[in-house]
């Protein structure tokens, strides 16, 4: 099975300072994480589109996590949606992907390709 991952920072890669008590983008374990897998029939891609919070994304910011999911949706196997932000197209998604497991509710609108959607 493929599967594509897109990060764009947020919440899952924020990293807790311990001086100041805040939480902030500062460097990513996902790739540590993945490393760690074991699961021989499963390929992974990665791909950081952007390291930032969703408040502080711009247009330009939202274009590229766009493009990056029209990408992904042409390999991926599935579509795992943790999070539900404005800056992604679940139209574009509930038509090309194969298969998604949607944990937010983030496809609620969408029509199209609902026979595809698996709550989670």
């Amino acid at each position: 099975m493929k599967v594509a991952i897109l990060t764009t920072g947020g919440t899952i890669e924020k990293t807790y300072d311990e001086r100041d008590g805040s939480l902030r983008n500062f460097h990513t374990i996902l790739p540590r994480m993945l490393s760690t897998l074991r699961l021989p029939d499963l390929e992974v891609s990665y791909e950081q589109v952007v390291f930032k919070d969703s408040l502080e994304m711009t247009a330009g910011d939202r274009a590229r996590v766009l493009e990056a999911t029209r990408r992904a949706l042409l390999t991926a196997d599935a579509v795992l949606i943790l999070t539900d932000h404005d800056c992604v197209d679940y139209a574009t998604v509930g038509r090309h992907a194969q298969l998604i497991i949607d944990t937010r509710n983030a496809m609620r609108a969408v029509q199209e390709g609902r026979e595809k959607i698996r709550r989670a």
